[in-house]
């Protein structure tokens, strides 16, 4: 059975054509990740199609996050999710009331949009690393709580760097991912001079816990 095969009198279009057989071969098990995708001009001859054609319908297969190019070498399957325009792996380091909040308003926000399949790390890199390792390549988007777990660095790298977006907590050596995390030290650094002008400019001041603990204690007596 061929893996592209248009129906002329279908009233579906035929960039969708090709869409549909793509999702419906990842559905059979006929593609794996990484499978090369026939190219454009044998798709386009085999089908006395234009070449355009054939590449309206892998662009917007790699706008989902199912395929990915090289340049030179083709189109590859990058993702076996296909039932929504996205598919989100989201790994969390713990369930608590608190990272409920943050789960709960992220799938309100995109369920209607995306598929997302949520982990949990429990902040043990073996089990940081095996989530990983075992779904790359199996979702568009990848939304990561690394925690402050040591050694996170080199497990994300197996990740598409464009799909991979950190929440919670990021450190120095993931900064070059896009990041939406809590920033407690220059919170600190920020508020405590408008509480107490003692603070301002001095760095010592947010390394002392002592001078931070009597300050917070007389702040809350005077209040």
């Amino acid at each position: 059975m061929p893996l592209i095969k248009i129906d002329p009198k279908s009233a579906q279009t035929k960039y969708k054509q090709i869409i549909l057989c793509i999702e419906r071969a990842l559905a059979e098990k006929r593609l794996k990740l990484n499978d090369k995708l026939p190219s454009i001009n044998k798709i386009a001859i085999a089908n006395g199609l234009s070449r355009d054609t054939v590449l309206q319908a892998y662009d917007e297969l790699k706008k989902r996050g199912v395929v990915y190019s090289i340049i030179g070498k083709g189109y590859f399957i990058k993702s076996l999710g296909f039932q929504h325009e996205q598919n989100l792996f989201l790994l969390f380091d713990e369930l608590n009331s608190f990272k409920e909040l943050i789960y709960n308003g992220f799938y309100e926000e995109i369920n209607k949009r995306a598929e997302v399949d949520i982990f949990f790390h429990h902040f043990n890199l073996p089990m940081f690393d095996k989530l990983i390792t075992e779904n790359a390549g199996r979702y568009s988007n990848y939304i990561i709580m690394p925690s402050n777990l040591v050694g996170t660095t080199e497990i994300i790298a197996k990740l598409p760097k464009e799909a991979v977006y950190l929440l919670d907590q990021t450190n120095e050596y993931l900064t070059e991912y896009p990041a939406v995390y809590q920033d407690f030290s220059t919170d600190m650094k920020m508020g405590l001079p408008k509480i107490d002008p003692h603070f301002s400019g001095s760095e010592g001041a947010f390394r002392n816990g002592g001078r931070i603990s009597i300050l917070l204690r007389r702040n809350q007596v005077s209040t």
